[in-house]
Formats: structure tokens, C-alpha cells, sequence
């Protein structure tokens, strides 16, 4: 039986990295659906805030993917309306996947090539969180224009909306309305057979943060909350200063921490080399403003290490499976008192945490389950 097409665009994927989440669910999604669709992915040759393309990738030709997917990865001229309008017609994909809201040349520019062709194929949006209350208060203005001209041109009429959680569902129709929204989570990444070992001494702690340097993410809280803590605290941030003003304002937060509190910024790295630095960490943290799914959260619990997160995220009910805490962020004294129990584990104690984070990503995976979802989004 021949296989349906899915074209999947999306402004980044693998090798690029620095755009986080919205790269891993789109690299999940084609590594778990390759043997169902022939999938093709059309996407940007570099990375975010770079001008240069990636290093070892063939640009403006297909390739082949190692799960069987072929791939472009177009030059910032090649993704005009005209040039996609052409992929489209020459690949006739029974569904195209778009991968964010606001992208130019991912979104909007495939919106009107599909239109102008009078393209057969369905459309499928994935709003990837952009649509939070959190998300939609960063450069409001901008965004309520975007809004405004989208549902004067009707997009929100011609396309299906993909949410991964009730929550997202709820931010699209609060938006755009009546429309057609299909809900499944995203894929999850790889989980280990079991946690790295990492000796733990009480009143030490190496807490780790991987994720953009950006007012939603809310590092300052977190910071703020070191204060409180007895016991030497490590703290690396994996990411890089989005905000010059923000990063200043955490800056100056860490100047007013005890000697003992010791922060160092990591900068972005590669997705292949997170599983060994979150091995070498006892705590992940992330008192976020909002997250739509939150990969660095699940990538942490799947190589058995707990987690500190706020309450905005869709990973909940954390402390009774000794997977970590989800803290409203109404609450400082929740964080501090989460971070000074953990502070004060001995070996045994975050040994038993660890196996409880592990247990807690393998309870939530259920591939099977999701590819049916996801067989019946593209049908």
C-alpha cells in the first residue's frame, strides 16, 4: 500500500539546536512517523540567530535522513511563496505540517503558496506554546497585528490546529474560535535504562537549567530563591543572554549571592551533549512562566534526574512519585523548601530520587498510544 506524504516545514531542525523545544518535537515527530508517511522536511540552513549555514549539510537538495525521511534545507532566497509554491506542486503531500505561528517564510509563505496553487493537501498548524498568555505578552503589539491580519485573510478558516495538551486547546479557540483543533502530546525523547551515578554529599547540590536566557523562562526567580539556601550551591545555565537587560538583571542578582552560591553561564550546546551534562548534575530547575510541553523537563526525568519546575508546565503531580516538585510560582517558600531538601540529600536519599524520575518519564511514555493519535491527525 503506498504511503501518504507528509510534508513537514519547519524553520529549524537537527543539526540546528539553539532554537530548543520546537526543534526536538519536530525531530520526535519525524523519527516516530517515518515508517507510517513518506515524509519530506522543509527547513531553514541554519541555526537561530546565525548567518551562516550549518556546517556539513547540503543546501537546496533533498537528502536522505537516517529514519528514512528526505530533506531540504533551503537558503534564506529559497523560501519565498514562488520557490514553495513549486515544492509543493512537485512533491502533491496529502498533508503539509507547519511547526510554528508566526514564521515568515515557514508559515505564512506556505499558507499562501498552498492558496495560490489550490493545493489539495491539508494543512495542520502546531502552535508549540505561542499562543500562552505568558508567550502572547512578549511584544503584544506585534502579535495582536499578526492576529488581526490572519483572520482577515481567513488563515484560521483553512487550516486544522494541532494542540499537545486540553490547555493548548483551549489558547487556540480562546483566539481563532470555532475551529479545528486535534490534541496529542508530543513524542518524548529516548529514556535510559537507568540514572548515571553521581555521588551526592549533604549540604552540596549542582543544580542545571537548560533552556533559552529569556524573561519566560524566569532564571531571576530561581535565582532570587538561592538566597535561602544553606549548603554550597553550584548552578550552570545551559543557554545564551536573549534579553541583554534581562541577562543584566540576573547579573546582578548573582553579585548579591554568598560565596558559597556559585552560578556559572555554560552557553548553548549541541542536543548530543546534554545527556552527559545533565548526568552531571543532581537537580534540573525550571521555575518557567509557561511551557507548552517542556523537552529539557523531559529529557532530565528520562535520564533519572529529579526536577525543580513551576507549576505552568504540563508535567504535574511530581513530589508523590519522588520525581521532584511542581511549585506554583505564587509560592517563593515552595521553591526554597524544595531546594534546601535537596540541598540535604545524602546518597541514598537522591539515589531514590533519581529512580523515582525515571520511573516517572517511563510512566508517562507510551509510543503505541501516540502513534495511533498521530495516525489519526494525519488521515
Amino acid at each position: 500500500m503506498e504511503r501518504k506524504k507528509l510534508l513537514v516545514c519547519t524553520d529549524w531542525f537537527e543539526p540546528a539546536y539553539k532554537a530548543g523545544g520546537p526543534i526536538r518535537s519536530c525531530v520526535n515527530l519525524v523519527e516516530h512517523l517515518s515508517p507510517y508517511y513518506e515524509i519530506y522536511v522543509f527547513t531553514g540552513d541554519r541555526d537561530l540567530r546565525e548567518t551562516i549555514p550549518l556546517a556539513g549539510i547540503k543546501i537546496n537538495q533533498w537528502v536522505t535522513l537516517a529514519s528514512g525521511a528526505k530533506i531540504m534545507y533551503a537558503s534564506p532566497d529559497n523560501t519565498g511563496a514562488k520557490n514553495i509554491g513549486s515544492i509543493i506542486q512537485s512533491l502533491d503531500p496529502n498533508f503539509i505540517y507547519l511547526n510554528s505561528v508566526y514564521s515568515k517564510s515557514f508559515t505564512i509563505n506556505v499558507v499562501q503558496a498552498h492558496r495560490k496553487i489550490k493545493s489539495k493537501a491539508a494543512i495542520i498548524l502546531a502552535t508549540r506554546g505561542m499562543l500562552k498568555s505568558s508567550a502572547l505578552a512578549i511584544k503584544p503589539l506585534k502579535k495582536k497585528i499578526f492576529f488581526r491580519m490572519a483572520k482577515w485573510m481567513g488563515m484560521h478558516k483553512k487550516i486544522h490546529f494541532h494542540a499537545t495538551n486540553s490547555e493548548e486547546e483551549k489558547e487556540i479557540k480562546n483566539l481563532f474560535g470555532n475551529v479545528q483543533v486535534f490534541v496529542a502530546d508530543n513524542f518524548p525523547a529516548l529514556i535510559v535504562d537507568k540514572p548515571v551515578h553521581l555521588q551526592k554529599l549533604p549540604g552540596v547540590i549542582k543544580l542545571i537549567l537548560i533552556g533559552r536566557i529569556h524573561p519566560i523562562k524566569n532564571i531571576n526567580y530561581l535565582l532570587e530563591q538561592l538566597k535561602y539556601v544553606t549548603g554550597a550551591v553550584q548552578f550552570s545555565i545551559v543557554g545564551v543572554p536573549e534579553d541583554d537587560l534581562y541577562w543584566q538583571h540576573c547579573e546582578t542578582i548573582i553579585q548579591s549571592l554568598p560565596a558559597d552560591k556559585e552560578i556559572t553561564l555554560i552557553g548553548e550546546l549541541p542536543h548530543h551533549l546534554l545527556k552527559d551534562v545533565l548526568a552531571a548534575h543532581h537537580l534540573f530547575v525550571l521555575p518557567t512562566k509557561g511551557e507548552n510541553f517542556g523537552h529539557a523537563i523531559a529529557e532530565a526525568l528520562g535520564n533519572g534526574r529529579p526536577v525543580l519546575i513551576s507549576d505552568q508546565t504540563p508535567w504535574q503531580n511530581l513530589t508523590k512519585a519522588f520525581a521532584g516538585w511542581d511549585c506554583p510560582l505564587s509560592s517563593p517558600a515552595c521553591f526554597q523548601k524544595a531546594l534546601q531538601e535537596a540541598t540535604d540529600w545524602e546518597q541514598s536519599a537522591f539515589d531514590r530520587w533519581c529512580n523515582g524520575a525515571l520511573e516517572f518519564a517511563l510512566a508517562k511514555q507510551n509510543n503505541t498510544a501516540l502513534i495511533q493519535k498521530y495516525l489519526q491527525l494525519f488521515s
